[in-house]
């Protein structure tokens, strides 16, 4: 599903169709466009692995136990309540 095909979905003649579709949060929305770019994952791995090798060395410091393990908790919960379908919105 591409997001042009969402929007196509939404909108029907300039005009807001939500009576045909039940509401989606932003997290499935996003979860769709997501799993739409799953054959190119191989090609935004080496990407993600440089962007967050910038970062890293663009830092002052290095980063606190407290971020990383922040961060992992964030990961965490994230996984979990998407799963179940909780929206965050």
């Amino acid at each position: 599903m591409m997001l042009g095909d969402l929007r196509d979905s939404e909108t029907q003649g300039g005009v807001t169709n939500r009576s045909k579709e039940p509401a989606r949060g932003w997290v499935s929305v996003l979860r769709e466009l997501i799993e739409a770019e799953r054959p190119r994952w191989f090609y935004w791995f080496p990407v993600f692995v440089g962007s967050g090798t910038l970062i890293y060395f663009i830092l002052p410091s290095e980063p606190e136990a407290v971020v990383v393990q922040a961060a992992l908790v964030a990961e965490v919960a994230l996984r979990v309540f998407g799963d179940r379908g909780c929206s965050l919105a």
